[in-house]
């Protein structure tokens, strides 16, 4: 049964800012927060993802300074007026957040959870990160509070994972999906790259379909982008990256939406890095204009989420 039935060109796909009103009732702002841990794919001499640079995805340092309890207070100062929003989500993004030990973390959750106005936790981090124990820390907090998991997985296929050095194969993500409805989590969200080099239209439509038939309740979808200092700028420099135009990306996007059922969230449409250290593709085209193009190039097909289902 789809928690949102009135899909049409006008509104063409089940969307985070849909389904928090459905849910909480109200308008839903996310406040991102840092526990300022390294990555395990980034310890130990691992160099980390290829295109994964920490400070491109870290909030502003103005944002995540201090604690977590801190970290909510400079939101709640800076950008809550922006938002206009009442309730919100306590929000871990930045690297793998349940990485570290089961103490540190349980205790990082619960004050997360106690902020004023927090109607849940989400929770960001890799499909490889989730230790029996993190998992029973997450699993207890899951039933009395609203608890969501963000998992990296990025693709379904083994060889796009390698070359993104991603330190794990599809099997951990498929594995971490099942773990995660076991321990009761009531809502999974898998981030997925389009434009992976060397993946065709048909393996990207395959990734989407494998995370959907494993039982993901969201999507995060994001185009492959290149950050300086990382080891892809020297791959794009040399010429063999390619990269979306915008025409491209939207032209594809609409085809991958419409193969997504329509019980599951799209929590966001395409990437977003920090413009300072940002190199390609850069669209220069304001993210409003963006979201207008796609909405204007559903209906210009006539199409929706799960529309090819």
């Amino acid at each position: 049964m789809n928690n949102f039935d009135n899909f049409s060109p006008e509104n063409p796909y089940y969307s985070l800012n849909i389904f928090c009103k459905k849910k909480f009732g109200e308008k839903v702002a996310r406040v991102p927060l840092s526990l300022h841990q390294t990555c395990p794919n980034r310890t130990g001499g691992k160099p980390g993802c290829i295109f994964c640079l920490p400070a491109a995805y870290e909030p502003a340092e103005i944002l995540s300074a201090g604690n977590i309890k801190q970290q909510f207070q400079n939101f709640i100062n800076l950008r809550a007026k922006f938002y206009k929003a009442k309730k919100y989500i306590a929000y871990l993004q930045s690297g793998s957040n349940t990485a570290g030990s089961p103490a540190f973390l349980e205790a990082a959750y619960k004050e997360a959870l106690a902020q004023n106005d927090v109607v849940a936790l989400s929770i960001s981090t890799r499909p490889d990160c989730l230790e029996h124990e993190i998992l029973k820390v997450i699993s207890d907090l899951a039933k009395e509070n609203e608890i969501w998991v963000e998992l990296g997985v990025q693709t379904a296929h083994n060889k796009s994972l390698d070359f993104l050095n991603r330190g794990h194969d599809n099997e951990a993500s498929l594995d971490a999906i099942r773990k995660l409805k076991d321990a009761g989590i009531s809502h999974i969200v898998a981030h997925i790259i389009l434009g992976i080099p060397g993946e065709t239209e048909k393996d990207m439509i395959d990734t989407i379909r494998i995370f959907s038939d494993a039982g993901v309740d969201g999507f995060k979808i994001h185009h492959l982008q290149v950050t300086k200092n990382t080891p892809l700028e020297k791959m794009w420099r040399e010429n063999n990256i390619p990269l979306f135009s915008l025409d491209e990306y939207i032209d594809l996007l609409v085809r991958i939406v419409e193969v997504i059922p329509q019980h599951i969230v799209i929590h966001r449409l395409i990437g977003s890095s920090n413009e300072e250290y940002l190199l390609a593709p850069r669209w220069k085209i304001k993210k409003t204009k963006i979201f207008s193009d796609i909405l204007n190039k559903f209906k210009e097909k006539n199409s929706f989420q799960g529309k090819h289902v």
